[in-house]
C-alpha cells in the first residue's frame, strides 16, 4: 500500500469520525421558575387551595423554541379564604403570559405582569430573551368579612428536557411546571388544609390516527429538598383528554408541586 493511499485512507477516516462527533451536542434544558402566591402576614385564613392546568399534548420532535414558547398549560389557582375583611396587596409571580385575571366573590380584575429577570439558575442557553425572564403581577384587594374564593388565571410556562438528541435525528422530550405551594404558609390556617390537583393533559392520537396514547404523567412533592411521588389517579382518555387527579396535605413548610409528562 503506498504512502498516498495511507494518506486517503486516514483522511476518511477522519473525517468519518469527524462527522460522528458532529453528531453529538449537550442535550437541551429549559428550566422555568415555579409560580407562586405571595403576599404579606395577615388575619386572613386559609381553607383550603384548588389547583386545576389544562395542558397542551406531549411535545415530540426536532427543538423548536417557537413552540416552546407558545405552548402553555391554562392554570386556574383557587383558594378558600375566611377573612374578618382587610385590604390585602398580593402579588403573583410565574413563567408564561404577560396578564393575570383575578377574581374575588363576583369580582374579576386583571393585571399586566412586568417582566424580571429570572434567577441564575434557569438553563437555555440558546432561548430567545423572552424565555428568560418571570413575569410579575399585583393586585390589591377587599376581602369581605367571612369566608370567600379568591382565583387566579395564568399561563403557565413548561419546562422541557431533552433526550437522545442528535442533529440528524429527533429526540424524546420531557415538559412540566413547577408551583410552590409554601407561601400561603405564612398566612394562618383554618383547621387542617388541603390542596386538591387536577391536571388534564390533551392525548396524542394513536397510530393510524385510531385512539390514544397512553402518555406517561407524573407529579411529585418537593420538600426541604426531599422528593415524594404523589399517588395519582388517572383517568381514561375522554374527548380527547387524560385526567390526573390528586389531593395534598399541605404543611406549614416549604412544599413544592412539580409535574411532569412524555410521550412514550
Amino acid at each position: 500500500m503506498t504512502v498516498r493511499q495511507l494518506l486517503t485512507i486516514a483522511s476518511l477516516l477522519f473525517f468519518l469520525i469527524s462527522a460522528a462527533y458532529a453528531n453529538l451536542r449537550a442535550p437541551i434544558r429549559i428550566d422555568r421558575e415555579s409560580s407562586q402566591l405571595i403576599a404579606t402576614a395577615a388575619k386572613a385564613r386559609i381553607v383550603s387551595e384548588k389547583l386545576e392546568f389544562d395542558c397542551p399534548e406531549a411535545y415530540t420532535g426536532k427543538s423548536n423554541y417557537a413552540r416552546f414558547q407558545d405552548r402553555v398549560c391554562q392554570a386556574r389557582i383557587r383558594y378558600r379564604i375566611v377573612s374578618p375583611g382587610e385590604r390585602l396587596k398580593l402579588q403573583f409571580v410565574f413563567s408564561g403570559g404577560d396578564k393575570v385575571l383575578w377574581r374575588l366573590a363576583d369580582k374579576t380584575t386583571e393585571s399586566h405582569a412586568r417582566s424580571m429577570k429570572a434567577d441564575a439558575k434557569t438553563v437555555c442557553r440558546f432561548c430567545p430573551d423572552e424565555m428568560k425572564v418571570v413575569q410579575l403581577a399585583e393586585q390589591t384587594f377587599d376581602f369581605p368579612e367571612g369566608e370567600s374564593e379568591l382565583e387566579i388565571r395564568y399561563a403557565q410556562a413548561l419546562t422541557y428536557t431533552e433526550s437522545g438528541q442528535s442533529y440528524f435525528s429527533d429526540s424524546k422530550w420531557s415538559q412540566g411546571f413547577t408551583y410552590e405551594l409554601w407561601p400561603i404558609a405564612e398566612w394562618q390556617w383554618q383547621g387542617k388544609v388541603t390542596a386538591d390537583l387536577i391536571l388534564r393533559v390533551a392525548a396524542r392520537s394513536g397510530f393510524l390516527g385510531f385512539g390514544y396514547k397512553e402518555d406517561s404523567l407524573r407529579c411529585i412533592l418537593v420538600e426541604n429538598d426531599k422528593s415524594e411521588a404523589l399517588a395519582l389517579t388517572v383517568e381514561k382518555e375522554k374527548d380527547g383528554v387524560r385526567t390526573a387527579s390528586a389531593r395534598i396535605e399541605l404543611k406549614k413548610a416549604p412544599q413544592r408541586l412539580s409535574c411532569g409528562y412524555s410521550a412514550d
